[in-house]
């Protein structure tokens, strides 16, 4: 994601994720590893229309390993 969020809006991701995955994978409770990385705009790039969906630059990246 742009760096230009502030620490409320990174916290309430993180919150949603964990409480996703809990609920839906099976991952256990209290199992929450979280790394944001927050990018520049020159270092955040991506196709703004990749298979016919428009994204904007709050484009935010979750991957789940």
């Amino acid at each position: 994601m742009h760096k230009a969020k502030d620490v409320t809006y990174l916290q309430e991701i993180g919150r949603v994720v964990y409480e996703t995955v809990v609920a839906g994978a099976g991952v256990p409770a209290n199992a929450r590893f979280q790394v944001v990385s927050e990018h520049d705009a020159d270092s955040f790039l991506f196709d703004a229309g990749y298979l016919g969906i428009d994204r904007s630059d709050e484009l935010v990246i979750i991957p789940i390993t």
